[in-house]
């Protein structure tokens, strides 16, 4: 299986829900950023994973194509709340998962992360070197 994610899946700030959360929050004096929209997004990610990876037994690609998760300070939140999965930008890497039928590579990721990260989730459940 293959899941392509364009963007990561902020709300519109100009939907009525949204809008109002953000303006409560900011009354408050707080950051509706990072206290609203960034755990939010974070969770819609989630729920975008879980249509690749039901259960321990199923394996696939997540590829994540917005550069902000390697380029802005909250991209950490979005990796950290990732099922374990190895990470590459290599299509040799992908190509090699899906032809073996099994978990790819058995070396550390060497390379800078980029914005076309490809996310392979490890079937044993347990985040890859």
């Amino acid at each position: 299986s293959l899941v392509v994610i364009d963007k990561l899946p902020f709300a519109a700030p100009e939907d009525p829900l949204t809008k109002a959360q953000i303006q409560r929050i900011e009354r408050d004096g707080r950051n509706p950023f990072l206290e609203y929209q960034v755990p939010e997004a974070v969770i819609a990610l989630k729920q975008g994973v879980g249509r690749l990876i039901r259960g321990p037994e199923e394996r696939g690609v997540l590829m994540l194509c917005d550069p902000r998760i390697h380029t802005r300070s909250y991209g950490q939140m979005f990796l950290t709340a990732l099922p374990p999965m190895r990470r590459t930008s290599e299509l040799s890497d992908v190509q090699s998962f899906f032809a073996s039928g099994g978990p790819i590579l058995t070396e550390p990721m060497s390379h800078r992360p980029s914005s076309t990260d490809l996310e392979v989730p490890s079937p044993s459940g347990r985040r890859l070197p």
